[in-house]
């Protein structure tokens, strides 16, 4: 397929939203970090980090929990729904997170949270969730508006890491951001429509996908991200149903189910690896590649270049978000469009 006929496919400009991924990152860290905080001794009492929110908004969660989880020390926890678990109360930092501002699951979150007198910030483009954090005086970082939200990831992230950042509670920093960023940007330049398919990563993989039901395989620990917002993608854009699990624990019982061919040939297995892996985990990936291979599924074992474990994980997320605006290219349905979400969104409105 040529990109002239990808473009045509991509009426609303999806890919175009793609590129943009690395420069919302470091947009929304400077706007996170400039968000008014509770005084520092405050924030001293803060014994863990929780984001409440719904599919772009928790993945965005997602993203924070894996990049800062193995070099802070405090909890940082993510939770998709209404009730908010017990320990959530004063010495918990709550970041509420929606895009539209009107998830309905979030909005019960924030409530709870305020009513437990937790330390709240609100991420959103506006919607209920910003008029209450007005009327609240909770800090809120404000969003760019007329996103889908799946388009709107490196806000929703980079402004929770801007936030934490200038309260001291992460060491990620501006200058790290920018270099990831750039690695991640020179990649997408690579997977564009215009660079030669034979050297197009992106689209050689939704070629290599269209067929087959497609299963995401990644690494406990830091890459749940990336795992759940290829899975996301899939399933958004290319409106092609996919599935996922971490290893190592997938060794411990999903294995099992690869067991027949005639299911396996029907599905791909992708697994998602990284040199910073545990090198047990890439030795079980590889592993589990070769069982599932001789099951009769496709299996592709993927990693991306990049300077350091930031850039490669922020790349490995652009390459999902690339190739599966390709695929749906090869399906020809515009990948903006998720009319099964305002159907039901639509219905619920009426019950």
């Amino acid at each position: 397929m040529d990109p002239a006929a990808i473009r045509r496919v991509d009426r609303s400009d999806m890919l175009g939203l793609v590129a943009a991924l690395p420069a919302q990152f470091n947009d929304g860290f400077a706007r996170g970090w400039r968000l008014s905080l509770p005084p520092r001794a405050a924030v001293r009492r803060i014994e863990q980090v929780a984001t409440v929110g719904m599919g772009g908004s928790a993945i965005s969660g997602d993203l924070v929990k894996a990049l800062l989880a193995p070099v802070v020390t405090i909890p940082i926890q993510v939770h998709r729904i209404y009730d908010l678990p017990g320990y959530i109360g004063p010495r918990t930092l709550v970041i509420a997170s929606s895009y539209s501002g009107e998830t309905e699951e979030t909005l019960s979150a924030y409530a709870q949270a305020r009513r437990r007198g937790a330390r709240l910030v609100v991420v959103t483009s506006g919607g209920r969730l910003g008029r209450w954090a007005q009327r609240d005086g909770v800090p809120w970082g404000q969003v760019p508006a007329g996103l889908p939200p799946r388009a709107a990831l490196g806000y929703l992230a980079g402004i929770p890491l801007g936030l934490l950042a200038a309260a001291g509670l992460s060491p990620v920093t501006a200058a790290a951001l920018r270099a990831a960023t750039r690695a991640t940007a020179a990649a997408l330049r690579a997977w564009a429509p215009e660079a030669p398919a034979s050297r197009n990563r992106a689209r050689q993989l939704a070629a290599q996908l269209r067929d087959r039901l497609v299963v995401v395989y990644g690494a406990d620990g830091g890459w749940e991200a990336v795992v759940a917002r290829w899975r996301g993608q899939l399933a958004e854009n290319a409106k092609h149903l996919a599935s996922s699990h971490l290893l190592p624990e997938m060794n411990h019982n999903e294995i099992n189910g690869w067991r027949f061919p005639a299911m396996a040939r029907r599905c791909a297995a992708v697994f998602l690896s990284d040199p910073s892996l545990h090198p047990r985990v890439r030795r079980r990936i590889a592993i589990t590649a070769e069982l599932l291979r001789r099951r009769g599924a496709r299996t592709l074992q993927i990693e991306v270049p990049g300077p350091t474990p930031l850039a490669r994980l922020l790349s490995m997320i652009a390459l999902g978000d690339a190739l599966s605006v390709y695929l749906a290219a090869f399906h020809r349905v515009d990948p903006t469009p998720v009319e099964d979400v305002a159907y039901l969104k639509r219905s619920l409105s009426r019950t």
